[in-house]
């Protein structure tokens, strides 16, 4: 047997950093530019996962360079703004992306795991050889993503007991450790159906994806086979569970997404959905179907850029959900998708163990809720329909399925309920995001303002384009 790599393969790091970030307001050297998006345009070309667009997309970015696109950039954190903004135009890629370096980064390569292969395929006659992903036994269940990226250490993944004794798994991102969604599977671990909330969560790891996984399907099925770039595939297999842990293989599990849930949250839902084994309720999915097995690539000066190297295709399709993300089964608006999934989940059960009053409480309980959902949607729908419209060239504000959202500069959609007349709190972000309606001395609306953080004194204003 021939030994591999493989590695804990982040798939999200670069959407739970496209917020707004802290990075240097010093002036930053037209030199430092150029090298920057030098080494940027070097790391396309070298790891972007399809070859030909990564060449591509390393001379787009150096001709921008040569026509002085980036001159006008003064300070460091402008420049990350603008180079981040033409990235996404020309790779049209969620993944990609440079920010600062974080403290503590280059422990990231603590996640390659050195293991005995024996899923080697052969290379003969063109074949691919194809490497089995190291299961989680010889790595430490209780270090997190974060930590290996030295980033702020917090809670990823939550559970709790709805009445009828329906199991919630609530993951707002995928950066956490093993022995957090063990401890949280354990809790829900005797519940009679289980729902797992996505919509807040845009990524992580590929590996706590995959542990996910392994506790609604049998050991040793493959879950997705993640294509390299001039390497060989890499197969996920679901794993041998923790001692005491308990498989929920003929329970009715629902995931609930929205057009917030990215990268590897995506890989969970789209694996779920292909093996039948749940069913998707809520919005289609970000589309983010990249994936990186080498982590961030340094640039010099302080900053790194995320390129993806790799993509998950599922073993029965042959394909992934770049771009196109994963479409539920039952689409609904996401902000009342959760409250659908328990409502249908209950329904499940009555038919299934009959009408204990539990249970029809229960139903009762959460229809009312929707109902007033609704009925707040359709009021919303006719308040609010004078926000819809364009501000600046990077932000919008629609109405989708009776709710407004704001669009971001990263193109993902958020939804907005109202704090008060003008003010809304966004949903189902990373940060507390608030976006607040300016109008002039006449009432009229003239742009936007977003805060990042409940706290924070700062308004960004975005002006409404047809009010310029």
């Amino acid at each position: 047997m021939k030994s591999a790599l493989a590695l804990a393969v982040s798939c999200g790091i670069a959407l739970l950093t496209s917020l707004p970030s802290q990075a240097d307001s010093q002036s930053f050297e037209k030199q430092h530019k150029t090298d920057v998006i030098h080494r940027v345009a070097k790391a396309l070309e070298d790891r972007y996962v399809l070859i030909d667009k990564g060449k591509l997309f390393s001379e787009e970015l150096l001709s921008l360079n040569a026509k002085g696109a980036f001159d006008e950039t003064i300070t460091k954190d402008d420049f990350i703004k603008q180079l981040n903004s033409y990235l996404r135009t020309i790779t049209n890629d969620k993944h990609v992306s440079v920010r600062p370096e974080q403290n503590g980064q280059s422990n990231s390569r603590r996640m390659i795991r050195r293991v005995a292969s024996s899923d080697s395929g052969t290379t003969n006659g063109g074949q691919r050889r194809v490497v089995r992903v190291a299961t989680p036994a010889e790595m430490d269940r209780n270090i997190s993503m974060r930590s290996m990226m030295g980033m702020p250490e917090g809670k990823s993944i939550r559970s709790e007991i709805l009445p009828g004794n329906i199991g919630v798994l609530t993951v707002s991102d995928l950066m956490g450790s093993m022995s957090e969604i063990d401890s949280a599977m354990a809790k829900i671990s005797d519940a009679d159906g289980i729902l797992i909330d996505l919509r807040q969560c845009p990524g992580g790891s590929g590996t706590l994806s995959g542990l996910i996984n392994s506790y609604f399907l049998p050991e040793g099925v493959e879950i997705n086979r993640l294509k390299r770039r001039g390497q060989e595939d890499l197969i996920s297999m679901s794993q041998k569970l923790p001692e005491g842990a308990k498989r929920q293989l003929n329970k009715p599990l629902y995931l609930v997404t929205s057009s917030f849930t990215g990268s590897a949250c995506e890989a969970l839902s789209f694996a779920q959905k292909y093996h039948q084994t749940g069913i998707l309720i809520g919005e289609t999915t970000a589309g983010a179907g990249h994936a990186s097995t080498q982590g961030l690539a340094p640039v010099g000066h302080g900053l790194s850029v995320f390129v993806p190297d790799s993509m998950p295709v599922h073993p029965k399709v042959k394909g992934g959900f770049e771009k196109s993300g994963v479409t539920p089964q039952i689409e609904i608006n996401a902000s009342m998708a959760l409250d659908v999934a328990y409502q249908t989940m209950l329904s499940r059960l009555i038919s299934e163990q009959g009408k204990k009053p539990v249970l029809v409480n229960a139903l009762t309980n959460v229809g009312t809720k929707i109902n007033r959902h609704i009925t707040q949607h359709v009021t919303d729908s006719l308040d609010h329909k004078d926000f819809v419209g364009q501000y600046d060239q990077q932000n919008r504000i629609v109405m989708r399925k009776g709710q407004l959202h704001w669009v971001s500069a990263q193109g993902r959609y958020y939804p907005l309920v109202s704090e008060s007349k003008d003010t809304f709190l966004s949903l189902l972000s990373s940060k507390d995001i608030s976006v607040r309606i300016e109008r002039d001395e006449t009432d009229k609306i003239v742009g936007l303002s977003i805060r990042v953080g409940t706290q924070s004194p700062d308004w960004q204003y975005r002006a409404k384009v047809d009010a310029a």
